[in-house]
């Protein structure tokens, strides 16, 4: 056996893998359990056991404020945002858990808003687009195939149909 298969033989050692992907935990949201306040972070402790720790420093109206105030917040119907009414504590603001489990790029300094973020799908159309990647990659194959179409002044004439009686047309 020649050096460089010896080599390329060592590169390619293979080693026994205990667990499969099916036995590793991968969170799919995050829904809020519980909040807690000290000095200097708030906790964010999520439903699937994660805790996440956000310092105060980051969230101004929190780090200024006094820490009764603090504890005067809501939790979202949907456990996706903590809120402070200002009719009823010093604070006004929300602080949304996904904004703080991922890093927005350089420039990026204000969150997209949830009102900007969410598009409400009725349920015929859900069935066919469980999550936003889904509805990301039609939405993007439309765009394309919309790109490629030629011009028409003709207005679209929108029928009543369901997203599936147009599926099970074709």
């Amino acid at each position: 056996m020649t050096t460089k298969e010896k080599q390329r033989e060592q590169k390619e050692k293979w080693y026994e893998i205990p667990y499969s992907a099916s036995e590793y935990t991968f969170p799919r949201d995050a829904i809020l359990r519980r909040v807690q306040f000290n000095d200097t972070t708030m906790q964010l402790e999520l439903t699937d056991g994660r805790v996440i720790s956000v310092p105060l420093s980051w969230i101004p109206s929190l780090q200024n404020a006094i820490p009764e105030e603090r504890e005067k917040y809501e939790i979202s119907q949907d456990r996706k945002m903590i809120v402070w009414n200002p009719d009823k504590c010093s604070i006004n603001d929300e602080v949304r858990v996904d904004d703080y489990l991922g890093i927005h790029p350089a420039g990026d300094t204000a969150p997209v808003t949830q009102k900007e973020r969410a598009v409400v799908l009725e349920p015929d159309v859900r069935a066919y687009f469980p999550n936003s990647e889904a509805v990301n990659t039609a939405l993007r194959s439309l765009i394309h195939l919309m790109s490629e179409m030629p011009r028409t002044d003709k207005p679209y004439v929108r029928r009543a149909a369901t997203a599936r009686q147009v599926a099970e047309r074709k």
